[in-house]
């Protein structure tokens, strides 16, 4: 076998196995948000974490488990911030009066993709670019499937996507800034 075929089926072999991890990992953010609120959501949510770190050890991730932690807790700190300001300035609502933890469970699942966005960690401005398209789709697709009531969507539109914009690169340069280090 040449190496270029020893190549070609390394990365076949790669994407075949993060086409798989991102149907997973997609089918999990449908069933969290579809059927998030008619279930215990503290059992989702501690299910989530779980699935992270099944995610860290399955997926050869190249951080320390400390880093790992680490942005575990920032995601989900950012998670109740973003969708806690949602709340507060009357832009989104949900059927209760806090964040629900399954919305929570959403940012820790975002945390799953990011070892396949290592070609955005250069690219600041399509980082910034996919943040502020990406994420307002995302969360209104999601406020499609979901009890969430969205009051105003030019509002929630430029919330999500400026916070998302901010984010995003953030929370890259956090990931890879770690990378290998593990």
């Amino acid at each position: 076998m040449s190496q270029d075929e020893l190549r070609s089926g390394v990365y076949n072999n790669q994407m075949l196995k993060n086409i798989v991890k991102v149907a997973l990992l997609q089918g999990i953010w449908y069933i969290l948000v579809k059927f998030g609120t008619s279930h215990n959501e503290l059992i989702l949510w501690i299910g989530v974490i779980l699935l992270a770190w099944i995610n860290f050890f399955l997926c050869s991730i190249k951080l320390s488990k400390k880093t790992y932690l680490a942005l575990l807790i920032f995601f989900s700190l950012n998670g109740f911030i973003h969708d806690g300001a949602l709340m507060k300035l009357n832009i989104l609502s949900f059927e209760s009066s806090h964040v629900p933890l399954w919305m929570n469970s959403l940012w820790i699942l975002f945390l799953c993709y990011f070892d396949l966005f290592s070609y955005l960690k250069e690219k600041l401005l399509l980082c910034i670019i996919f943040a502020l398209i990406g994420a307002p789709f995302t969360y209104w697709s999601g406020t499609q499937l979901a009890s969430v009531e969205v009051h105003s969507l030019s509002a929630f539109i430029l919330f999500v996507g400026v916070y998302w914009a901010f984010f995003f690169p953030v929370a890259l340069r956090l990931y890879y800034k770690n990378w290998n280090k593990g």
